[in-house]
């Protein structure tokens, strides 16, 4: 206590002159318009960067709370809209019976022989094996192995992957896996070399799946040619899907899945 006071006896000098200036500034400010003005100018300058600054840092701070909340208002409007297909535009299993999850894609790998995604929804979110797996521009893959609160996603850039599709305009269908090269790329095999085929064509899924719900986007025709004395064309499809830039995706669950299974087993097994 004592070093305070002989501090501040030294500075006395010092902090009186502080003062007075402080009390001339406000006589100044007070008696005279225009610096008066000058001085409100500047402080709501000051005030306004300030406040510009925080709201700055608070937006930051609630994007990823932001960003949970968009998806999940996204999900829920997926599922309006197929029950809006249902009730008034489609009455086909195809639409009414697929139900939407969103979840965050937690770790991905694009560049190795065998790819997976692992996303931060499991078994206690209602997440099973052999669920579509789908962003909001198309395909992703398959979910495989599930934990309670984790899944891990078969991708359509793995090997293993492969999935029924066809060409929108004519509905030729194939099969569709991964080209084992690029992350951009897949290939489609078994479609007729007499399909009237186009650069650019757009790829959905077929709907011949208990799995995947029918035309979702899946790429377009890069290129495309027939070797002599085969019936079918070799076809390069653009994954629409980047995987690089992938975030969220959406888990779809068809609810009559069961049904169908045990129905096409039943008729196998006659």
């Amino acid at each position: 206590m004592n070093d305070l006071i002989k501090i501040l006896f030294r500075l006395q000098r010092f902090i009186i002159f502080i003062i007075l200036e402080l009390i001339c500034l406000y006589l100044l400010i007070q008696n005279n318009n225009i610096h008066r003005s000058s001085f409100l100018s500047s402080s709501n300058y000051v005030s306004g960067v300030l406040y510009d600054f925080k709201t700055n840092v608070s937006n930051f701070l609630d994007l990823k709370s932001t960003n949970k909340l968009l998806l999940e208002e996204n999900t829920r409007l997926k599922n309006k809209l197929l029950l809006f297909k249902t009730n008034i535009v489609d009455t086909s299993l195809s639409h009414r019976s697929f139900k939407y999850r969103s979840a965050n894609v937690i770790n991905i790998s694009v560049n190795r022989t065998k790819n997976y995604i692992t996303i931060d929804k499991g078994s206690k979110d209602g997440i099973k094996p052999e669920m579509a797996v789908l962003s909001h521009d198309g395909i992703v893959g398959l979910v495989i192995n599930v934990r309670s609160h984790f899944s891990t996603v078969l991708p359509i850039i793995n090997p293993t992957f492969s999935i029924s599709a066809k060409i929108k305009r004519n509905n030729f269908f194939g099969s569709l896996s991964w080209n084992n090269k690029s992350y951009r790329e897949a290939v489609l095999k078994e479609i007729p070399f007499h399909a009237k085929v186009n650069i650019g064509d757009t790829i959905v899924t077929s709907g011949y799946s208990s799995i995947f719900p029918k035309e979702i986007k899946i790429g377009t025709i890069s290129n495309f040619q027939h070797q002599d004395g085969d019936n079918f064309l070799d076809i390069n499809v653009k994954l629409i899907v980047d995987f690089k830039q992938l975030k969220t995706v959406y888990i779809v669950e068809n609810l009559n899945k069961e049904e169908i299974k045990t129905l096409e087993n039943e008729t196998t097994n006659d």
